[in-house]
């Protein structure tokens, strides 16, 4: 379920980036999906479909075009497979959450793995990413053990 509001809150947050500064922004599914090597283009539609696909959208779909389907579909089992990861690694009853810089953040309900998404705030790196968290309690004082930075493919990590 995190996910989901994740995803919404990603489109969100996007849309309402892009309307301020006038700019195209991509959301953060759109470069994680191209992290994975998808193309902008099909990580592009792939967001678009997780946004807008229906029941009565993919049944027409099926009606107009079984290549469309088909692609649909792989094109969406690649983002669930990507939601049902971050599931995993979150584990259950994860909370969704801004920081201080707006910024989403989805943290596990010990507070020991997160998954955030620096789009305002990316200081000391100059471009949007995203990062993997996970943490190591000891003496109840949480020490970073590890810290994966995630950039879209066509991004240079800066």
């Amino acid at each position: 379920g995190e996910a989901i509001i994740g995803h919404g809150f990603d489109q969100f947050m996007t849309g309402m980036k892009t309307a301020l500064t006038g700019q195209h922004h991509l959301t953060a599914t759109e470069q994680l999906l191209q992290k994975t090597g998808m193309s902008s283009n099909a990580a592009s539609l792939t967001n678009d479909i997780i946004s807008t696909c229906n029941p009565i959208g993919a049944a027409a779909l099926i009606r107009n075009s079984e290549l469309a389907v088909a692609r649909a579909f792989r094109l969406r089992s690649m983002e669930n497979q990507i939601i049902e990861n971050l599931e995993i690694f979150l584990g259950k009853d994860s909370r969704l959450f801004k920081n201080i810089h707006g910024d989403l953040v989805i943290e596990s309900k010990d507070g020991l793995r997160q998954f955030r998404m620096d789009l305002n705030h990316t200081s000391p790196h100059k471009n949007p990413h995203s990062h993997l968290i996970e943490y190591q309690l000891k003496k109840n004082k949480k020490y970073e053990i590890i810290n994966e930075r995630i950039y879209p493919i066509d991004v240079k990590p800066e």
